[in-house]
């Protein structure tokens, strides 16, 4: 029997916290107040927010509560055992930093393009130090998991296009200058998701042929 190493699990628990409430900080702060684009459940809540008064933290937890069920009926515990704690903490963090900001006249910053850059950055941070973990937000990669588990379609396939969607449901209401900067923020922050990761699995790579030299 393996005994809980708990160090590790302590620090899985802050990574989990500490992403999740970046990445809430972030959209609450910077995307939301700046009208700038974004995909997965926060990009569909924001833009049914924009013709709806619907708080977006109540939207998303709605989505990722919806997202979780469906995925744990079809991936089982496992899956369930590692996205419980983002479905119910970044909703949290939303709700919590929407009430804290609501008296501030956002954004702050009335740059657009220096808020599309601080947000690139902490968006990025934020997703790169919970995928780099091994967890997530719970947002719409639980839809792709589902799908490749009941169809065998590509997970990244089935992403792009439900994120595409997302983000072009925004062009409706958005001018063309926050779509500029919004996609520019959206492949910024994923490159950061990129290196982060990328750092780990070099990492890691080392590890393992250190290991094998010994």
């Amino acid at each position: 029997m393996k005994k809980t190493n708990f160090s590790a699990v302590l620090k899985t628990a802050l990574t989990v916290i500490f992403g999740n409430a970046l990445y809430a900080f972030t959209v609450t702060f910077f995307v939301v107040p700046s009208e700038l684009i974004l995909g997965g459940f926060t990009g569909l809540s924001i833009t049914i927010n924009h013709f709806v008064d619907i708080k977006v933290s109540y939207l998303v937890f709605f989505f990722h509560m919806a997202a979780f069920i469906v995925g744990t009926a079809v991936l089982g515990k496992k899956f369930a055992a590692a996205t419980a704690a983002s479905t119910i903490l970044y909703p949290l963090f939303l709700s919590f930093f929407e009430f804290i900001f609501k008296s501030f006249q956002l954004p702050i910053i009335k740059i657009l393009p220096l808020n599309a850059l601080f947000a690139a950055l902490l968006l990025g941070i934020s997703l790169g130090i919970l995928t780099r973990n091994g967890t997530s937000t719970g947002g719409t990669e639980v839809i792709p998991l589902v799908i490749n588990k009941l169809t065998g379609r590509s997970v990244g396939f089935v992403l792009f296009i439900l994120d595409g969607v997302i983000m072009l449901a925004q062009l409706v209401y958005s001018d063309f200058t926050k779509i500029i900067y919004g996609a520019a923020m959206v492949a910024l922050y994923s490159f950061i998701v990129h290196l982060i990761c990328g750092t780990k699995k070099n990492q890691d790579d080392n590890e393992v042929t250190e290991n094998e030299e010994i």
